[in-house]
C-alpha cells in the first residue's frame, strides 16, 4: 500500500575564490556536452551499457541518482540526498552530506570544525524546520529551535527531502524551507538483510602528545515475515568517537585612532558618536585558545512496520541519540591597558606599539551534552481504493546539559607588559610582547576565581496528527483533496546555576607560581614565537582543597547568575488545513490553505529593581496569535524531460526562546547591562514565490535554475539603546540589549544545479568521469535598525545569511573502484550586527573545504573507503571592520584521514 506521495598551508586560497571556476570549469563544461550528446545516442545504448553502468555506480554516484529521481517526481520545489548502496548517507556525517544540496550551507561549530546547523539558500538556521518523518522535533540549544545535526547519524537516515516551496500540510514555520528525514524501514527490503561500516580516523593534534585515533562504526539489521512479508523490523545502531585538537587566535576588540604618532588611549575614537572611516585600526586585545575535544555520539534507533498490501499500514519507531562533547579549553590573553593614561604609539597603518599592558591565563573544562530521544506511532488505513486516512503521534526530547569549570589568573596592569604589533589587511595581527619572560613567569599571574558551572535545557514536544485524502495517490489523476488537523504542545525549561565561585578571601593573594602552572607547552602559529603561559587545572583544584581558608565562596554572584537566567516557555501551536489538486497529463496545480494558532506561556525572573543583582521578582505572561498561509504549487511538462514549477506560499519564522525569554543583568558602579528578553516578539511572516526550470536528459543527468523572491515582514534583529533611570534618586545609565521586530526585508535569489553522474557518452576516459555543481547566489534587502546614537542604518545582510553558496564534486569510476573530490564554500556571512558603529559588525569569512574519497568494492558485499577530511587545512575565521578587512578570529581545525569498510549483505 502506498500512502499519499510528499592554517596555514592554504591561506592564499581564502583570498582567491577563483579556484572554484578553475575546478568547476571542465566539469561544466562536460556536463553540458554529455547531456546533449546523450540526448541524442540514448536510443543507441545497448542492454551490455546498461549492465556496466549498472555496477559502476555506487556511493556518492547512486545516491545522486536517487536524489534526481527524486526531484523530478516530486510536486514541490524540491532537492535531497539519497542513501548509497549500504542504505546511509555517503559522507562523513548527515551535516556535510546535507551541504552538498543546492542552496545549503552549514555554520559550523568553530571549536570542533563540525557541521552543525543547516542554512537553507543563505538564510539562518530559525528561519528554517527540520523534520523527521514529517514530524517537527524539539531543539537541543538553549538559543535555537532548530535540531544540532551532529547529534545524529547518517544511518538511520535512508532520504533527505529539501523542500523550498510548500504545501498546505507541511509545518508552516519555515521562511527558508523544511528538511524532512526520511527514516529506514524493514519492509525497504524483503527479507533478512544486514548492512554497516566500520572506519578508523586521525584528526590532525596540535597540542596533544597523547592523541589517539577516532573512529567509528554502525550497523543496521532488517527482516521481514509473515505470510506476505507484511511485517517488517530494523534496527540499527552506531558510535562515534573523534579525538582532535584545535588551536583559535582571536583579536577581542580593535579600537580607533584618529592619526599616527605617540599619544594616549584618550585620543581613541568614541565609536558611539564618530565615524571610524578613514582612521586607524589599533588592536586592543589578542587571545590565544587552545581547545583539545573528545567527542562520542552513540545512536540507537529501532521500527517495527505492518502492511497488509491492501488498505492497512501501521509502524512504531523509537529512536536515542546521545552527542557528548568533552574539551579543554586553555587560552592566554595580551591587552592594551585600559587607562585613558596609558602610551600607545602609531607608527603607521599597519604598525606600533602598546607602553602598558595586562594579561589573563585560564583553563576551561566543559562537558557538553545533547540529546534527542523520541517514540512514534502512526497508521494508513484506505477506506477506499483512492481514499487515505493517516494519523501519527509523536513524543521527543531533545535536551542540553553543559556542565564547567573555569580557573583564571590575571597579572596587574605593568610596563613590562608592553608590546608591539602587526596588523596587515586580511591577516590576523601579530602582538610581539617587550619582555617574554614576564609574560611567562607564573609570579605575576594572580587567581581571580574557580567556578564550576551546570547549564541544563530540555525541550518537550507532542505531537498528533491526522488527515484525510482523496484521490492524491502517486499516479493518480483527476481532482484529489486532502484536509487535516495537527496539534504540537512543547515546553521548554532552562536553569542555569552557578554551583560554586571560590574567590580570594579579602588581602589574600594566590599567584599561579604557588599553585603550579601547567607543564603543556604551546607555541601558537600566530604568536611570533611566544609560548603561552597556561594554568593546570589539577593543581588549582588541589591547592584550593589544601588551602580552604585562603578562599570564600562568592555568594552574592552565585544567586545572581543561578537566577536571572532562567525562564519557563509553553508553546502550544494548533493547525488545520485543507488543499485540493488537479493532476492532468502534463501539468498539475495543488492549492491549499493552512490555518496555525500559536499560544506562548512565559515565566521568567527580573531585577527588582533594575540596580538588583540579589533580588529578583519572577515575571509571567501570555501571547497568542494566528496565521492564515496559504499555498500554489504549479508544474508543466513540456515533454518527459523538461518541467516548468512555480510555487507560491506564505510561512512562519517563529522567535527564539532565547529571544522571548531569558533575561540577564550586571552592575558595574552606576551602569546597568541589561539583556532583556522580549515576550512581545512577532513572528516573522514571508510570502514567497518560487520557479524552477529542471531539464532530464536521462536518468543520470539534470541540468535546472531556479528563481525566488521572499517579502518578509516583521524581521528580527537585536538592539541596544541606552537611557538614563533613576533609582532611589540615583541617576544610572542602562545599556539594554533586546531582540526586536525591526520592519520588512526582501531576498531575491538566483539557484543553478547541474549533475551528471556518468558522461557515458563521452570518449575514453571521460566517460569514467561524472560532476555535480550547485551555486546559490541572492541580493538581499534588508530592514533598517535604530543605532545607540538614535541614526538609522541599513543593515547589511540578514543575519547568519550568506549571499552566495557554491558546491562541486567531481565523481570517477572504474570497475569496482569509484572515487569523489569535493568542494564547498560559503560566503561572507553576518553573525554579529553593531547598533554601536558599523566597524564593530562581525561576520563569518568566506571559506571553502576540499573533501574526497575513495571506494573499493572488494567484492558484491564488501567495500574498502578511504576518505580526507578539510585537504588543504583551510581555516575558519571572522572579520570585522567596516570593510571587514580586519581578521577578528582564525581556527586551525586540521585535516583528518578515515580508513574503513562498508558491508551489505
Amino acid at each position: 500500500m502506498k500512502p499519499a506521495p510528499y592554517f596555514r598551508d592554504c591561506r592564499h586560497l581564502q583570498r582567491k575564490p577563483a579556484l572554484l571556476p578553475q575546478l568547476c570549469g571542465l566539469s561544466l563544461i562536460a556536463l553540458a556536452v554529455n547531456s546533449a550528446y546523450a540526448q541524442t545516442t540514448q536510443t543507441a545504448q545497448t542492454a551490455e551499457d546498461d549492465k556496466v553502468s549498472t555496477i559502476t555506480v555506487t556511493g556518492k554516484a547512486l545516491a545522486l541518482n536517487k536524489a534526481i529521481s527524486l526531484k523530478r517526481d516530486g510536486n514541490t520545489i524540491a532537492d535531497g540526498i539519497s542513501s548509497d548502496e549500504i542504505g546511509s548517507i555517503p559522507d562523513f556525517g548527515l551535516g556535510e552530506a546535507v551541504q552538498r544540496v543546492a542552496g545549503v550551507s552549514m555554520i559550523l561549530n568553530n571549536g570542533r570544525g563540525e557541521a552543525q546547523f543547516m542554512t537553507l539558500r543563505g538564510l539562518n538556521p530559525d528561519y528554517n524546520t527540520l523534520t523527521i518523518d514529517g514530524i517537527t522535533f524539539p531543539g537541543t540549544e538553549t538559543t535555537r529551535r532548530t535540531v544540532s545535526l551532529d547529534v545524529l547519524p547518517s544511518s538511520f537516515s535512508k532520504q533527505v527531502n529539501i523542500y523550498k516551496s510548500l504545501n498546505a500540510d507541511m509545518d508552516g514555520n519555515a521562511i527558508g524551507g523544511t528538511t524532512n528525514l526520511v527514516t529506514r524501514s524493514g519492509l525497504d527490503k524483503r527479507g533478512f538483510h544486514v548492512s554497516g561500516r566500520a572506519d578508523v580516523s586521525q584528526w590532525r593534534a596540535l597540542e596533544k602528545s597523547d592523541s589517539k585515533p577516532s573512529g567509528q562504526a554502525e550497523m543496521t539489521i532488517s527482516n521481514t515475515f509473515g505470510s506476505d512479508n507484511q511485517f517488517g523490523v530494523l534496527m540499527s545502531a552506531g558510535y562515534y568517537k573523534r579525538q582532535s585538537s584545535s588551536l583559535l587566535t582571536s583579536l577581542d576588540s580593535y579600537s580607533y585612532f584618529p592619526t599616527t604618532g605617540s599619544q594616549t588611549n584618550a585620543a581613541k575614537i568614541n565609536q558611539t558618536t564618530a565615524s571610524v572611516d578613514g582612521s586607524i585600526a589599533f588592536p586592543d586585545r589578542e587571545r590565544w585558545l587552545t581547545y583539545d575535544n573528545n567527542r562520542e555520539r552513540k545512536s540507537l534507533f529501532a521500527r517495527f512496520d505492518y502492511d497488509n498490501r491492501e488498505n492497512l499500514s501501521a509502524h512504531l519507531t523509537a529512536g536515542a541519540f546521545e552527542h557528548v562533547n568533552t574539551e579543554d579549553r586553555r587560552s592566554q590573553w595580551l591587552q592594551n591597558a585600559t587607562a585613558a593614561t596609558s602610551p600607545v604609539n602609531i607608527i603607521s597603518a599597519t604598525e606600533g606599539s602598546v607602553g602598558v599592558g595586562q594579561s589573563q591565563t585560564d583553563y576551561s573544562a566543559f562537558t557538553q551534552t545533547r540529546r534527542i530521544s523520541y517514540v512514534e506511532a502512526g497508521f494508513a488505513y484506505m477506506p477506499a481504493k483512492d481514499s487515505v486516512i493517516e494519523a501519527v503521534v509523536n513524543s521527543a526530547l531533545g535536551s542540553y546539559r553543559q556542565e564547567s569549570q573555569l580557573y583564571t589568573f590575571v597579572s596587574a596592569n605593568s610596563a613590562s607588559l608592553a608590546y608591539n604589533y602587526s596588523a596587515q589587511p586580511g591577516q590576523m595581527p601579530v602582538l610581539t610582547p617587550v619582555n617574554r619572560a614576564y609574560l611567562q613567569d607564573a609570579r605575576n599571574f594572580t587567581q581571580t576565581e574557580n567556578t564550576r558551572n551546570d547549564e541544563q535545557s530540555k525541550n518537550r514536544s507532542v505531537v498528533a496528527k491526522i488527515s484525510f485524502s482523496k484521490n492524491l495517490e502517486e499516479g493518480s489523476t483527476g481532482w484529489g483533496y486532502k484536509t487535516g488537523l495537527q496539534s504540537r504542545k512543547l515546553t521548554q525549561n532552562y536553569n542555569f546555576d552557578e554551583v560554586l565561585k571560590y574567590i580570594p578571601a579579602t588581602g589574600v593573594s594566590i599567584p599561579l607560581s604557588a599553585v603550579g602552572a601547567s607543564s603543556v607547552a604551546i607555541t601558537p602559529y600566530t604568536s611570533n614565537g611566544q609560548t603561552l603561559l597556561l594554568a593546570d587545572p589539577a593543581n588549582a583544584q588541589a591547592y584550593l582543597n589544601a588551602n580552604p581558608g585562603k578562599y570564600v565562596l562568592s555568594s552574592a554572584t552565585m544567586i545572581t547568575n543561578s537566577t536571572q537566567k532562567d525562564f519557563n516557555i509553553k508553546e502550544d501551536v494548533n493547525a488545520a488545513y485543507a488543499m485540493a489538486a488537479y493532476r492532468a497529463k502534463n501539468w498539475s496545480a495543488t492549492a491549499g490553505l493552512r490555518y496555525e494558532e500559536t499560544k506562548l506561556d512565559i515565566d521568567t525572573y527580573v531585577p527588582a529593581p533594575l540596580n538588583q543583582t540579589a533580588v529578583f521578582a519572577p515575571s509571567a505572561m501570555h501571547s497568542s496569535y494566528a496565521k492564515a498561509l496559504p499555498s500554489l504549487n504549479l508544474i508543466y511538462d513540456f515533454s518527459d524531460s523538461l518541467k516548468l514549477r512555480t510555487a507560491y506560499n506564505k510561512s512562519l519564522g517563529r522567535p527564539t526562546y532565547a529571544d522571548l525569554a531569558q533575561n540577564s543583568n550586571s552592575v558595574s558602579g552606576t551602569t546597568i547591562s541589561i539583556t532583556q528578553a522580549n515576550p512581545n516578539l512577532v513572528a516573522r511572516t514571508a510570502n514567497n514565490f518560487n520557479a524552477s526550470l529542471e531539464w532530464y536528459p536521462s536518468n543520470t543527468s539534470m541540468i535546472s535554475a531556479g528563481v525566488f523572491r521572499k517579502d518578509i515582514d516583521n524581521e528580527i534583529a537585536k538592539l541596544t539603546r541606552t537611557e538614563n533611570v533613576t533609582i532611589a534618586g540615583t541617576i544610572y545609565q542602562s545599556n539594554t540589549t533586546q531582540a526586536q521586530n525591526v520592519g520588512s526585508a526582501s531576498v531575491t535569489g538566483l539557484e543553478l544545479q547541474l549533475v551528471n553522474t556518468k558522461f557515458s557518452s563521452l570518449p575514453a576516459p571521460f566517460n569514467q568521469f561524472g560532476a555535480s555543481f550547485n551555486y546559490t547566489i541572492m541580493d538581499m534587502n534588508p530592514s533598517s535598525i535604530t543605532m545607540q546614537n538614535k541614526t538609522q542604518r541599513q543593515m547589511p545582510a540578514l543575519l547568519e545569511s550568506a549571499k552566495s553558496i557554491a558546491n562541486a564534486s567531481l565523481l570517477w569510476g572504474n570497475g569496482n573502484v569509484s572515487a569523489q573530490l569535493s568542494y564547498n564554500w560559503t560566503g561572507p556571512t553576518l553573525i554579529t550586527l553593531s547598533t554601536t558603529n558599523a566597524a564593530q559588525d562581525v561576520y563569518y569569512k568566506a571559506f571553502g573545504t576540499f573533501d574526497s574519497q575513495i571506494k573499493y568494492a572488494y567484492s558484491k558485499r564488501l567495500g574498502i573507503v578511504m576518505q580526507a577530511k578539510n585537504l588543504l587545512n583551510a581555516h575558519p575565521g571572522r572579520t570585522t571592520g567596516l570593510q571587514q578587512q580586519l581578521v577578528q578570529q582564525e581556527f586551525d581545525n586540521g585535516r583528518a584521514l578515515f580508513l574503513g569498510l562498508t558491508y551489505a549483505m
